[in-house]
């Protein structure tokens, strides 16, 4: 629109007017007569203006196109942006879901298997102490390092079963 009206500026054009001046009664000394008194004063006007400021009129034009031409490029970047904000969600989320399947679907259950491998160890080791703690003739002094050992197995398994739990019921859920 603004590049439209620089444009006219190319054009002559006319311009036409109409004034009425309401005046009143002239008041005057008693039995003066002031002619014309109370007849409103109407002007009839009529102007024609040509473009012969041609610098200007080209000045105004290529301003109106600038301006014209930044407001597009500003629109061209903001779309630009979004577009990006878009994408970068789009992959952001993907990312996520990727995560979210490796974990499930490889870590977890890895989790899992090493965690059941050092349950098993852990109790295999426990059977051994059980068979040592049989043998015949042992010093008191293997007695208790066997019972501390036997001590140490049992938190151990503890703590690895609470572990299997919470990574089974995250399986699970």
């Amino acid at each position: 629109a603004a590049v439209a009206l620089a444009e006219l500026g190319w054009y002559p054009d006319a311009t036409l007017g109409f004034d009425w001046i309401a005046t009143g009664a002239a008041k005057a000394a008693p039995g003066m007569k002031v002619p014309d008194s109370g007849k409103d004063a109407k002007f009839l006007g009529i102007s024609f203006n040509l473009p012969i400021w041609f610098d200007k009129n080209r000045a105004r034009e290529a301003n109106a196109r600038r301006l014209l031409e930044a407001e597009r490029a500003s629109r061209r970047a903001r779309i630009r942006e979004a577009e990006q904000a878009l994408f970068d969600a789009l992959a952001r989320a993907r990312n996520a879901e990727a995560d979210r399947l490796l974990f499930e679907r490889e870590l977890l259950p890895r989790a899992l298997e090493r965690l059941e491998a050092e349950i098993a160890a852990l109790e295999a080791r426990g059977e051994a102490l059980a068979q040592e703690a049989n043998t015949p003739g042992l010093s008191p002094e293997a007695y208790a390092r066997i019972a501390r050992e036997q001590a140490e197995l049992e938190r151990a398994l503890e703590e690895r079963y609470a572990r299997w739990e919470a990574l089974a019921a995250e399986l699970e859920g």
